[in-house]
């Protein structure tokens, strides 16, 4: 499966961003007691020992910072770009992967300003 991820960006009158939705195509593998969760979209991870819903988490907070960072440092649109994300109206699309094969879409939400 390899699915297409949509992301809206939600801003205020002011132009600020307020909310992040995404959903996001992801692959997920366990290894030698390792979990972990790639988004091809993005090129983000998550890891875990523990468990698959840890690894899940771990790359939530991964997609956290990702988007944190460039918010911070204004450079948002560009990153999203740079990893072949369009826009369409109000939303992005992300390419179809064909490098790495994922098997569902993970739905994230993020508020902004985002709590630590």
């Amino acid at each position: 499966m390899n699915e297409i991820g949509k992301l809206a960006i939600r801003r205020d009158e002011d132009n600020v961003i307020t909310n992040i939705k995404v959903s996001i195509p992801i692959a997920t593998r366990e290894t030698e007691g390792f979990f972990s969760v790639y988004a091809p979209s993005f090129n983000t991870f998550g890891y875990s020992k523990e468990s698959e819903a840890d690894a899940i988490n771990d790359f939530e907070n991964s997609l956290k910072v990702f988007f944190e960072v460039h918010i911070q440092r204004g450079t948002l649109r560009e990153a999203i770009e740079f990893y072949g994300w369009e826009q369409t109206g109000i939303q992005y699309l992300s390419k179809e992967s064909r490098k790495v094969s994922t098997e569902r879409v993970l739905n994230v939400e993020l508020m902004v300003p985002m709590a630590a």
